[in-house]
């Protein structure tokens, strides 16, 4: 069996800053979380 990456955890003190980078590389997080202490970006449905 190979292994299989499910999550990254990382740890920001800037949030804004970091959902607004991660949404331009493509990430889709839902509004708001700019200013929520935890963001998880959507996954497209199927995927994983």
């Amino acid at each position: 069996m190979n292994p299989r990456l499910d999550a990254i955890g990382m740890v920001a003190s800037d949030m804004a800053a970091s959902v607004t980078f991660y949404r331009r590389l493509g990430f889709d997080f839902p509004e708001g979380s700019e200013e929520q202490p935890h963001a998880e970006p959507r996954c497209p449905v199927g995927s994983g």
